[in-house]
C-alpha cells in the first residue's frame, strides 16, 4: 500500500451475531492523498440478516462505490480492500471453483449466499483487487458505522427470508422434548431448515440427535 491508492475499508454487524437480527454495513474510503479528498463513509441498516451476509453485502456495496468514485474522478490509481472477516480473503478465490462444482463443498454441504458470493466475486475482479485481512482494532472506522447502521435499519435485506416456527401437532398441543421408546411413528414437519439459509440455497439437511433422557436431566 502507498499515497497512490484508494483504501476501503468493509464491516458488517449484526445484532445477534451470528443472526438473525438487525444488521448494518460500513464502508470507509480514503482516496490517493495527491487528489487531496477528504475520506468519505457511510452505513445502511438492515431490518433482518445475518453477520456473514453484512459483510459480504459491505464488500459489495464498497466495491460498488469505488467504481463509482474512480468513474468520477477519472483517475485509476490502485484499490487497496481491507475487511475484518478472514472469510473472505479465504473464499472470495474459491466463488469459481463452488459455481463449477454445484455450490457444494468437498462434503456435499450447500454454500450459503451464493448470489452474495457471486457478485462480490464478479466486482473484484472488475476492480483486480483482492481482499486483505486486517484485525478489527485496525478496521474502526468501518466498524462503527456498521454498528451504527445496525441501530438504524432502513433497509430490507431481500436475499434473507427469516423461518418460521409451526406449532406441535401432538394431541396435547405442546412441544414434543422426549420421545418414550414405543413403536409409534413419529411425524416432524420442516417448515425452515436454518434461519440463516438465504433464497438462493436450494439444498439443504437437516440434523437430529436422539439422546438418552437422563443424560440430559
Amino acid at each position: 500500500m502507498n499515497e497512490s491508492d484508494y483504501v476501503l475499508k468493509t464491516d458488517g454487524s449484526c445484532h445477534g451475531k451470528p443472526g438473525p437480527g438487525p444488521g448494518g454495513i460500513g464502508i470507509y474510503l480514503s482516496f490517493p492523498q495527491d487528489l487531496d479528498i477528504e475520506d468519505e463513509g457511510f452505513y445502511k441498516g438492515y431490518y433482518t440478516s445475518t453477520n456473514i451476509r453484512m459483510e459480504l453485502l459491505a464488500g459489495i456495496e464498497g466495491l460498488k462505490y469505488v467504481r463509482k468514485r474512480k468513474s468520477e474522478i477519472g483517475n485509476s490509481s490502485r484499490v487497496v480492500w481491507f475487511t475484518d472477516l478472514y472469510n473472505i480473503p479465504e473464499c472470495i478465490n474459491k466463488v469459481s471453483r463452488w459455481r463449477s462444482g454445484g455450490w457444494v463443498t468437498s462434503t456435499d454441504e450447500p454454500i450459503q449466499n451464493r448470489e452474495l458470493w457471486t457478485e462480490l466475486y464478479n466486482l473484484k475482479n472488475k476492480l483486480m483487487v483482492n481482499p486483505v485481512w486486517i484485525p478489527r482494532e485496525e478496521n474502526k472506522d468501518a466498524d462503527a458505522l456498521a454498528n451504527r447502521g445496525a441501530k438504524n435499519p432502513t433497509y430490507k435485506d431481500f436475499g434473507y427470508k427469516v423461518g418460521r416456527v409451526s406449532a406441535a401437532v401432538n394431541p396435547t398441543k405442546e412441544a414434543l422434548i422426549y420421545f418414550k421408546q414405543t413403536s409409534d411413528p413419529v411425524h416432524i414437519r420442516i417448515y425452515k431448515v436454518d434461519p440463516q439459509t438465504s433464497l438462493s440455497d436450494d439444498r439443504c439437511k437437516v440434523r437430529f440427535q436422539f439422546v438418552d433422557r437422563k443424560s440430559v436431566v
